[in-house]
């Protein structure tokens, strides 16, 4: 029942089974009562509009909510290796805190970057933990704690 009522509040319902669908959730349904979460999409229109720009695309940019890790919650950034060779776009979101940090890799910035973080099958894994959103640093293990606040662009505000 909480799935159906998830899907029909997404989907634009026809007017005729809406009111099927709202009699079938309850109001203290947490599915359906939730409010959506920041997907990529979104956090890139937002960014642009903030930067009165078209900078930010699906194919330059990545991007992350805060999720819970192990006793931590922060931003999981997966980066293939040859990607450390171009401009790299991040996106990471705390809908908490109601802001989305736009972080930049310019092409080669980070050199040897399989030295740096914990690479697996060519792609290094990044969390950057929350607890400290000013220095933005990588707390997995096998990696240097590299931070990513050199690499801030800007903060915006939804």
């Amino acid at each position: 029942m909480q799935f159906f009522g998830y899907f029909c509040r997404r989907l634009a319902c026809q007017v005729d089974t809406m009111v099927d669908c709202a009699a079938k959730v309850r109001p203290d349904d947490d599915i359906a009562l939730k409010k959506n979460t920041m997907n990529k999409s979104e956090a890139i229109q937002i960014a642009n509009e903030s930067l009165r720009s078209t900078l930010l695309n699906d194919g330059n940019t990545q991007f992350s909510n805060v999720v819970r890790y192990v006793n931590d919650e922060g931003w999981w950034l997966n980066i293939p290796l040859a990607n450390f060779r171009r401009e790299n776009h991040f996106l990471i979101c705390s809908e908490k805190a109601k802001i989305i940090r736009h972080l930049t890799i310019k092409a080669n910035n980070i050199l040897s970057p399989a030295t740096k973080f914990r690479v697996k099958d060519g792609v290094a894994d990044i969390f950057i933990s929350a607890s400290n959103p000013k220095k933005l640093v990588d707390v997995l293990q096998g990696g240097t704690k590299y931070s990513f606040h050199k690499h801030l662009v800007d903060e915006h505000r939804f």
